[in-house]
C-alpha cells in the first residue's frame, strides 16, 4: 500500500468545480436577469397633463409624446424617503448618460406633491443642490388638484395630505414607487427605486426607447 499518496490539486476537486461553477451560473445569472425580465404591458393610459417645470415653464404630456420615461414623486423638505428617492433618480440620470442613451429618448421626471412650497424657486435651488441634468431629468410643481388627479387617475398612486410637522419633520404620504411610461403614454408598471428592480427598470426604459412598441 502506497502510504506517499499525493494529493488531487484543488482544480481537480469536483466538489470545488462544482461550486465554482455554480458561483460563476449564479453570477451571470444577475447579470443577465434585468435584461431578460419581459416589459410588461401597458396597465393604464395616461391622461393629457400639463404642470409647471423648475423653470417656470409650462412642462407636459406633450413635451414628452413620443419619449419614454421614469416618473418619481417626492417634496423638497422630506426628510424620510425622498433623499433616497432623488439619489436613486441621479443614479438613473447618470446611467443613462454612461449608458449613452440619448436625452430625447428617455427622461425622467419628479413630480412634487407639495406644490405650495416646492415653487419652481424651490426646485431650482434643489435641482442645482442635487445635480440635476434639466435636459435629462425635469422637475415639477402645480395646482395641487391637478396633482392629485394625475398622481391617483393616471399614474395609479396615493397622495396625502401635509401632516403636522413632528420636531420640525414635515409629512406627506405618497408613493416610493418608480412608474414607467412608454412612447405612447402607456405606463407600463410601477417599480422599486432601489436594487434589482431599478435595474430592470432601467433596462425596460432603454428597452421601450429603442425598439418598436410591444
Amino acid at each position: 500500500m502506497n502510504s506517499a499518496r499525493q494529493e488531487r490539486p484543488w482544480f481537480r476537486n469536483p466538489f470545488i468545480l462544482y461550486f465554482l461553477i455554480g458561483i460563476i451560473l449564479l453570477t451571470a445569472a444577475r447579470l443577465l436577469w434585468p435584461e431578460k425580465s419581459p416589459v410588461p404591458d401597458a396597465l393604464i393610459e395616461l391622461p393629457g397633463w400639463e404642470l409647471t417645470d423648475q423653470d417656470g415653464n409650462r412642462f407636459g404630456s406633450a413635451d414628452l409624446e413620443g419619449r419614454v420615461y421614469i416618473a418619481s414623486f417626492f417634496f423638497t423638505r422630506c426628510r424620510t424617503i425622498c433623499p433616497t428617492l432623488t439619489r436613486s433618480m441621479r443614479t438613473l440620470q447618470d446611467r443613462l448618460a454612461e449608458e449613452g442613451v440619448d436625452l430625447d429618448r428617455v427622461k425622467l421626471v419628479s413630480i412634487s406633491v407639495d406644490p405650495e412650497y416646492d415653487t419652481p424657486e424651490v426646485l431650482q435651488g434643489f435641482a442645482i443642490l442635487h445635480g440635476v441634468d434639466p435636459a435629462r431629468w425635469t422637475l415639477l410643481t402645480g395646482e395641487r388638484p391637478a396633482i392629485r388627479a394625475l398622481l391617483e387617475n393616471g399614474f395609479m398612486v396615493g397622495m396625502g395630505e401635509l401632516s403636522q410637522p413632528t420636531e420640525g419633520l414635515f409629512d406627506i404620504a405618497h408613493s416610493a414607487k418608480f412608474a414607467l411610461v412608454d412612447r405612447s403614454g402607456g405606463m407600463r408598471g410601477h417599480y422599486a427605486s432601489e436594487g434589482h428592480e431599478r435595474d430592470i427598470l432601467l433596462q425596460h426604459a432603454i428597452y421601450l426607447a429603442e425598439h418598436p412598441q410591444p
